[in-house]
């Protein structure tokens, strides 16, 4: 988290908009560029970056340290669930199973909003399990705080993450009359409202046509048209339909693998297993059925309703995204703390057990290995950090660091917003009118121009990354008359100025 550069595009994309909201302090609108409100995400991962960036600077770390704590706090609800359910030996292996899942893993230290929506699901749906014990009514306040964040982090998206695992559960239940009647408490409605309407109202009232945007293009457009072309932030990732199954079954391996093989050993051939605890007593001659004296029995839903929520949340965000063209492997990371319940319930066995064991340690492994790898191939990866870096900062204050035809997020964020696109028209009123040396990073398109340059023409280059190479022209008046034109390889004609 502390080594690696933000990588283009999301990354330092986000971590610049919650700069300049540290910067500005502005809480009520993250701002995509000067005067360009980015109406794309709520705003409750911004908020928790910049304090971040207020009270640990503007880095790395300080911008991912977020997501690692939302990640954490999902893990303690995941254990907080599976030992209610199952016990905390179970528990331990669920949290096991859903840190090393590859896309909850990389999440959990990057700039995104998704731990913040995973976060929210995993609370309500916690809650909504919890609260059905009569011996843990607090659990209710959760299930609405729960709703809160997923609409701060993410919007109306996170109600139907929820509400379809929980619609699952209450027809599956023997009572569901009542465990539906349990979801129209007022005060908890009230509680969500008075958490997330004020801010929506507010964004709306200081860009007039948020709320349009919002709920129609990011939550409706989006995802019917494939390579949507409303975007105002970035171009529609098109994919083929039904490619969220596939992201599902990635995201989370090795465990996507087990599942099939747990079902049928367990359910197939009455294998035995392990039982949630509503359905009875523990079943003392399973190994992995220990668990702490002080543990509560759970005495809510039924085992029936349990595993049809749990399926539920294993595959709401697949569901969901299904018909949808405009899709990224991260939406399934809502669905991955439920798919390891999931796969608890079917099968804890020793000899899963060993096999979970085994197969983290390899994992760890693999992570590290590559983590050590990037660090020292820092050229490798789509960050102009490196290349920034090379610059003093006081060069970056005067606004002299340009970039050609392409400004990347990532330059954007090390240069602390000093950073400046320009075209090539652009660049000859700079070249005439500056008084300042000029930094001017070329795009690869373009190299052309630094290799027709001669050795002894003035111009310097500085450093190279595999996207840009950055060049210092002096502020010398004769030097850049002296400039001539010069012609890529296509014949097209080109001139610095």
């Amino acid at each position: 988290m502390a080594g690696l550069p933000l990588m283009d595009t999301s990354e330092p994309r986000y971590a610049e908009m919650a700069r300049v909201m540290a910067a500005s302090n502005d809480w009520i609108t993250p701002w995509f560029a000067p005067n360009v409100p980015f109406w794309g995400k709520p705003p409750l991962s911004f908020w928790m970056q910049a304090l971040a960036i207020k009270f640990l600077g503007s880095n790395e770390f300080a911008v991912r340290l977020p997501s690692l704590l939302a990640t954490l706090a999902t893990l303690g609800l995941l254990y907080r669930l599976a030992s209610a359910l199952y016990g905390a030996n179970v528990a331990r292996i669920a949290i096991l199973l859903c840190l090393s899942a590859p896309v909850m893993f990389v999440d959990a230290g990057a700039v995104l909003t998704d731990p913040f929506l995973v976060l929210g699901v995993t609370l309500s749906l916690s809650a909504f399990i919890l609260m059905q014990d009569s011996t843990r009514p607090a659990w209710r306040w959760w299930f609405f705080i729960g709703l809160a964040i997923g609409l701060l982090s993410k919007g109306p998206l996170s109600l139907i993450l929820i509400g379809t695992p929980v619609l699952a559960g209450i027809l599956l239940d023997s009572t569901p009359k009542d465990r539906l009647r349990a979801l129209f408490w007022w005060p908890g409605w009230l509680l969500m409202l008075t958490l997330t309407l004020p801010w929506y109202l507010a964004a709306e009232i200081k860009t007039p046509g948020f709320l349009r945007y919002f709920l129609i293009g990011e939550h409706v457009l989006r995802f019917i048209e494939p390579g949507w072309q409303g975007d105002l932030y970035g171009n529609g990732h098109a994919r083929a339909k039904g490619m969220i199954w596939i992201y599902l079954i990635a995201g989370t391996l090795p465990w996507s693998l087990f599942l099939p093989g747990a079902y049928f050993f367990s359910t197939l051939r009455n294998k035995e297993r392990f039982v949630i605890r509503a359905a009875g007593p523990v079943n003392t001659s399973c190994p992995t059925a220990t668990h702490s004296a002080a543990a509560l029995s759970y005495t809510g839903l039924s085992t029936r309703a349990i595993t049809g929520l749990l399926i539920g949340w294993s595959c709401a965000s697949a569901l969901l995204f299904t018909p949808a063209g405009n899709i990224l492997p991260t939406y399934i990371q809502p669905a991955i703390p439920g798919f390891c319940l999931l796969l608890t319930h079917f099968v804890v066995k020793p000899n899963f057990i060993r096999r979970v064991a085994q197969t983290v340690i390899a994992l760890a492994c693999i992570y590290s290995t590559a983590t050590l790898i990037a660090l020292q191939l820092p050229e490798k990866l789509k960050s102009e950090r490196d290349l920034i870096a090379t610059l003093p900062p006081k060069m970056l204050q005067n606004d002299t660091l340009l970039f050609l035809d392409r400004l990347t997020y990532s330059a954007t964020f090390y240069s602390q917003g000093h950073a400046r696109r320009v075209n090539d028209t652009e660049l000859a009123q700079q070249l005439a009118h500056s008084p300042a040396t000029l930094y001017l990073a070329i795009p690869k398109a373009r190299r052309s121009l630094v290799n027709a340059l001669e050795p002894n023409s003035g111009i310097r280059e500085i450093s190279r990354n595999p996207r840009y190479t950055l060049v210092e022209i002096p502020a010398d008046k004769a030097l850049r008359e002296r400039l001539a034109p010069v012609y890529k390889d296509s014949g097209r004609r080109e001139t610095l100025y």
